[in-house]
């Protein structure tokens, strides 16, 4: 089957359109006219037989189909950073492997993980980002990433998983507090805290939030002061008794140990989490996924 799509500059103006919503704002970001824009737009729609935008106004509104090529256009950008950093490591080492993991499982065993098996190996340079699931997604299908390390799941069986750990959800107190000495927190009580909570697509809010739902209850029920993706930053927060948080049992578990606060569960929700290694289906190491499963579990045996 022929394929008559040229990709080219088009779709990074396209991007500016979408971004901007008007042909005569984007023409001033890219140093083009109106017309110029215009006629790159209705170029690719020619091309790809597909209407990107819709009139509303004075507004460009981008239809479905603009933002699944503008999806396709993300990835098409993720490959070619990819190859630059490829190439860029290749000049110091021949393997390059790049991981993406959700913020509190980065911060906890995994980058000992890491560490052992570049220690082990000694031929490999690696990279870890730190991303929200759905954007680790993203990145995985785009091959910007070779393997994604999950609290919870990804929407869809697209790709291959290895269970690495289960874990579960506590809430973190000051060490001061009622609930440390009760040892235990309702959700009535909770309810009238101040709540420090990650992001919504982090996936140990996704999962927070879906275990109240089940009990009928709606997260505007409780009084959130404060989102923040960075779990050092909720940790400290914690610490200084501005507010408790729910958050990774693991994740909190040194602080816990030195004293800095205290987890307690939340009575009657059990909020079991899994953390999974995510890969496409055609990656071809198994020898690397079965020595980060052996390193993953005997790290986390001796935490």
């Amino acid at each position: 089957m022929e394929h008559n799509i040229r990709y080219d500059q088009r779709y990074d103006t396209l991007a500016v359109v979408r971004r901007l919503e008007s042909y005569t704002a984007a023409g001033e970001a890219l140093s083009l006219t109106h017309s110029a824009v215009a006629q790159q737009i209705h170029s690719i729609e020619q091309e790809l037989g597909v209407k990107l935008f819709n009139r509303i106004g004075k507004k460009l509104v981008p239809t479905r189909e603009c933002d699944l090529v503008s999806e396709y256009v993300s990835q098409i950008h993720m490959l070619c950073r990819r190859m630059d950093d490829d190439l860029s490591a290749n000049r110091l080492c021949p393997k390059h492997l790049v991981v993406g993991a959700t913020p509190s499982v980065e911060g906890s065993v995994l980058s000992r993980v890491l560490s052992c098996y570049q220690a082990e190996t000694g031929d490999v340079q690696i990279t870890v980002l730190s991303e929200s699931a759905s954007q680790l997604y993203k990145m995985l299908r785009g091959h910007a990433v070779d393997l994604a390390v999950v609290e919870g799941e990804f929407p869809s069986d697209e790709f291959n998983s290895i269970l690495l750990d289960t874990d579960h959800l506590v809430v973190a107190v000051a060490s001061d507090s009622k609930y440390a000495q009760d040892g235990i927190i309702t959700l009535e009580q909770l309810k009238r805290e101040k709540l420090i909570l990650r992001p919504h697509n982090s996936g140990t809010r996704c999962l927070f939030e879906a275990n109240v739902s089940k009990m009928g209850i709606s997260v505007d029920s409780f009084q959130i002061m404060m989102e923040i993706e960075s779990v050092a930053a909720i940790k400290k927060l914690v610490a200084g008794g501005y507010g408790v948080s729910v958050l990774s049992n693991k994740a909190c578990e040194k602080d816990v140990e030195r004293g800095k606060f205290v987890t307690v569960p939340l009575r009657d929700v059990n909020m079991v989490r899994n953390i999974q290694l995510f890969y496409r289906k055609d990656f071809k190491d198994e020898t690397l996924l079965r020595e980060l499963r052996r390193l993953y579990e005997s790290t986390a045996a001796d935490e």
